[in-house]
């Protein structure tokens, strides 16, 4: 089990469990709910209206808790891009900053595979994660949805075939990325990698 050790008021070692946050963000559709249902193993399936407030999810695990913080999606149609961005006035930024005190330790990036992701997504993505700070991106990880539609190809021949938008996300994000496949909640393999 890993732990962290912390010293009590007597001078002893305590171990620690660890906890993590990781929030995901991404536009309506991607698969947001489905990867957080994915990821803690629960049993229910997604709902399919769209998420409309941020929802929590938990896990524990041996060597602590993964707190999952589903985000209400992005839309493409017009709007404004600062008040669905992480600025700090957003009604979405608050509920972030509530339920992930002290901080968050990763911000997954929802993209599914077999969809379109254009420059106009790669930059409306870009403009939201900008409202936060450049720094946010040291936290930023792409989180493909979807493996099932890679038809036994690895996920980095999507990424090279996806085009430069794909490409230029993942290489912003320092190249950090996953594919998931939310229809197959039995293979752990691929949660435990996330």
């Amino acid at each position: 089990m890993a732990t962290v050790s912390s010293s009590s008021i007597s001078g002893e070692s305590t171990p620690c469990l660890l906890e993590r946050h990781v929030i995901l963000l991404g536009y309506r559709g991607s698969g947001k709910t489905s990867s957080c249902i994915t990821i803690t193993g629960q049993e229910e399936a997604p709902a399919k209206q769209p998420t409309k407030e941020a929802v929590l999810f938990t896990k524990e695990h041996d060597s602590g808790r993964l707190l999952l913080l589903d985000t209400p999606g992005w839309s493409l149609e017009g709007g404004d891009i600062v008040a669905e961005g992480l600025d700090e006035q957003s009604t979405t930024s608050a509920q972030i900053r509530q339920l992930c005190y002290p901080g968050v330790h990763v911000l997954l990036l929802v993209v599914p595979i077999g969809e379109t992701f254009t420059e106009q997504h790669r930059q409306g993505m870009l403009e939201r994660l900008e409202c936060a700070g450049l720094h946010v991106w040291k936290f930023c990880m792409v989180l493909f949805t979807g493996a099932d539609r890679l038809w036994g190809n690895g996920v980095e021949e999507f990424i090279a075939e996806g085009g430069k938008t794909v490409q230029m996300l993942v290489e912003r994000c320092g190249n950090r990325y996953h594919a998931l496949d939310n229809t197959n909640s039995e293979n752990s393999t691929q949660v435990s990698i996330v």
